[in-house]
């Protein structure tokens, strides 16, 4: 048993350097003085981020979109851990909180958001997220939209997760207004199949490394 946690711990730790070397990441830059700037990734410091997924996420709004806070769960997790939360806080005088909770085979494949250009001016004024439920297959099933915040008035930004890969978390800005910038952080899908005779399993990651562990114990890696 003790050779096969090593194995298995060994296993874990080259998906996650696989994983990390092909983040893909986006921003768009541009912040302002006085803005906040944060970074949700720092939640996945010394942990395995391909072992996590974003169960929630809770956004302050009514007209236009004040804050934001996002809840990730990791394998072995019965409830998830939430990120800070990032907004001001205004007492009293805060927008209504609006939480989404994903289902455990809900993905999010698109992240729109429209930066107010009047109303609001520079603060995103309404965010989409479209996510599909996973069949058991991994084929895409039903499709979902979550909207938050009314403020129309701008130019629409919109993120779609690139093949093969899956949003992990959010990066961004924010001040006394509200919401300023949204960045996203993608981290590449690992797939696992069971083998053939023998009880071998199949672990592909991303697309630079394929290892297979073998029945005796023994680890083979093949680079692509």
């Amino acid at each position: 048993q003790r050779i096969k946690n090593e194995i298995a711990k060994h296993k874990a730790e080259e998906d996650e350097e696989v994983a990390r070397g092909s983040l893909q990441v986006v921003l768009r830059g541009g912040m302002m003085p006085g803005e906040h700037q944060w970074d949700d990734w720092s939640f996945f410091a010394g942990y395995l981020s391909h072992k996590s997924r974003m169960s929630e996420i809770t956004v302050w709004s009514m007209a236009h979109v004040h804050g934001i806070q996002c809840g990730y769960r990791r394998d072995g997790e019965k409830k998830g851990q939430k990120a800070d939360k990032h907004a001001t806080d205004l007492g009293k005088g805060m927008p209504t909180a609006n939480l989404t909770v994903f289902k455990d085979n809900e993905e999010i494949t698109e992240l729109h958001f429209i930066v107010s250009e009047t109303q609001n001016k520079g603060v995103i004024g309404q965010i989409r997220i479209k996510t599909c439920l996973l069949s058991p297959d991994g084929s895409a099933g039903d499709v979902q939209e979550h909207t938050f915040g009314r403020v129309t008035d701008g130019k629409e930004h919109s993120f779609i997760t690139p093949p093969g890969h899956r949003l992990l978390c959010l990066s961004g800005s924010h001040d006394d207004a509200g919401l300023r910038e949204l960045g996203m952080v993608f981290v590449p899908k690992m797939e696992r199949a069971k083998g053939g005779a023998g009880g071998a399993t199949l672990s592909l990651c991303g697309r630079t490394r394929i290892s297979i562990g073998l029945a005796d114990g023994r680890l083979l890696a093949l680079d692509s």
